[in-house]
């Protein structure tokens, strides 16, 4: 990314974007979740240190939680009764999140987003 120039449409030059997909696992840990709970931490910290040091160069970084269950076909299968009660992400809606967060101006860049269906209770 840094070697490219950079464009877009804003006053200044963009380089790209990276997009960490994450959990609440990254902001607190919880009873059998210790390994899965340091990567999380891990990749919030580099999210940040990314966005801090290259950030100046035009390259967003952005930790995205993903505080939900996803709608895929398997999950849906699994789970009918959550699924139909949209308390599912649904995938769709959150690709077009991160498709939005790549096209963010360098003057507004996100760098924590939370998604969570409407019905999600806010686990933390």
């Amino acid at each position: 990314m840094l070697a490219r120039e950079g464009g877009g449409d804003f006053a200044v030059k963009k380089r790209g974007t990276l997009i960490f997909s994450s959990a609440t696992s990254a902001f607190r840990g919880g009873s059998g979740t210790a390994q899965f709970a340091c990567g999380k931490h891990a990749l919030r910290a580099l999210s940040q240190s990314i966005a801090k040091e290259y950030g100046k160069q035009g390259i967003h970084a952005v930790h995205v939680r993903l505080d939900c269950v996803l709608d895929t076909p398997g999950y849906q299968k699994k789970m009918p009764e959550m699924y139909a009660a949209h308390k599912m992400g649904c995938t769709d809606d959150i690709a077009e999140t991160y498709f939005a967060l790549g096209q963010q101006s360098p003057l507004g860049w996100s760098n924590e987003v939370d998604i969570r269906p409407f019905q999600e209770g806010w686990s933390c």
